[in-house]
Parts: C-alpha cells; structure tokens; sequence
C-alpha cells in the first residue's frame, strides 16, 4: 500500500475514479488531519476536529491577574473566550502580533473548553501518517514535553504535534475558571 505522502508522486490517471477515491481512502485512513501553523519558524499541527474556526488576529482584552500566557478574552459572537498565547506558554519570545498581516486566533477546545490560541501564521491542513509521529526526543527532558503529543516530518518539514489537553492544566482550568460564558451571563452573586 502506498503511503498518503507518496500520493503526489502517483499518476491518479492510470486508475479510474472509484479507484482513485479508494486509493486515497485506503491511506487516509491511517492518518490524522492536521491545522498546522507557525510560531517563529517552527511548525506546530494540531487535530483538526479540535478546531472550531481560524479568525484574523485581534488584541484580546487584558484581564487583571492571570499569568502572563494568558493574553485576555476576546468576545466571538457573544461568548467571551480566554485567549492563549502560545509563545509564552512555550517560554519563548514575545510576538508582535498587532503589526502582522498573518497573525491569527485558532478557535479550538481544550478538553470541553473553548479557547482561543494565537499563532503568527496559519501554514497548512493536511493529513499525516499516525505511523510516522514520533515522541519527542529525550533531549527535551530539561523541557516540560507534556504538551507535546509527537513529532514527524512531512514534506521535508518537522512538525510538533500539540496535546491540546495538556496546555492547561486541570488546576489552571479551576483556578481561572475558564468556561466559555455568552454576553449577558452574570454570575450570581452571595
């Protein structure tokens, strides 16, 4: 069986087109589909059925005390969600995403939850084989890999895999209290 990465190198014409469909089917389904997009010049990917939407950057609205990778909330058709700043949630450089053409929100769930999550660029959706994702290398012990689900190249490019699940803790998710509320939800008070 050919693998999904070597699709383009098959001339589709030499089979008809229920062969054709079951072809791409056959290696489509050991895959997972991937939103990729860029941080810097690194490559992260994460499913595509965690994703709700992508949306054109915005500057979220600070909230007072929250740490420093949680960037504020924006308001998405009357929800108000926490905005994420993966960047410094990685321990990187700051980004400056308010003077990018390219910078974007990635609407996804975190666990039950919605989020937003900023990142420079999107890059691509594409499928890649579940058998060509790696765990991270052991170099990256000195580094918290909890959010890392795997690693794997696809067109000659390393992708980090993303374990959305992991980007917030269960405590964080307490402690800020992160539920996606609608506009005119007020919470009762004692």
């Amino acid at each position: 069986m050919e693998r999904l990465a070597d699709l383009h190198t098959t001339d589709l014409d030499e089979f008809d087109e229920a062969e054709q469909a079951d072809l791409i089917l056959e290696n489509v389904k050991d895959c997972i589909q991937l939103v990729t997009f860029l941080l810097g010049t690194e490559k992260y990917g994460m499913d595509v059925l965690q994703v709700q939407e992508i949306i054109r950057y915005s500057e979220p609205t600070p909230v007072p005390n929250l740490p420093d990778f949680i960037r504020g909330v924006t308001n998405l058709r009357g929800t108000i969600l926490p905005v994420l700043d993966l960047r410094k949630r990685f321990g990187m450089s700051a980004g400056d995403y308010g003077h990018s053409d390219s910078a974007i929100i990635l609407i996804a769930y975190v666990g039950v939850k919605q989020v937003g999550i900023i990142a420079d660029a999107v890059a691509d959706v594409l499928f890649f084989p579940k058998d060509q994702i790696c765990p991270p290398p052991d170099l990256f012990s000195q580094v918290d890999t909890a959010f890392i689900q795997g690693m794997g190249e696809i067109r000659g490019e390393l992708v980090i895999l993303l374990n959305l699940d992991k980007i917030l803790s269960a405590e964080e998710i307490k402690k800020y209290g992160f539920s996606s509320r609608t506009a005119g939800d007020v919470p009762a008070h004692a």
